[in-house]
C-alpha cells in the first residue's frame, strides 16, 4: 500500500495571529519539523575573477 503526502499550505504552519510569527523559528506542523524541498537551476555563469572574491584567505 502506498502513502502519498499532500503537502502543506501556508495556513498549516503560520500562526492564527500573523503578528506572532517569528521568522527565525523553523516552521512546524503539529510539533513536527517541516521538510522543504527546492530545486535551483543556474541559467548562466559569468567569468570568475579570483581577485574580486571576498572572504577568501
Amino acid at each position: 500500500m502506498w502513502h502519498f503526502s499532500t503537502g502543506l499550505n501556508i495556513g498549516d504552519i503560520m500562526p492564527e495571529n500573523a503578528k506572532t510569527y517569528d521568522k527565525m523559528r523553523p516552521p512546524k506542523k503539529d510539533g513536527n519539523p517541516t521538510i522543504v524541498y527546492f530545486h535551483v537551476t543556474v541559467m548562466g555563469l559569468d567569468s570568475i575573477d579570483e581577485n574580486s572574491m571576498v572572504g577568501m584567505p
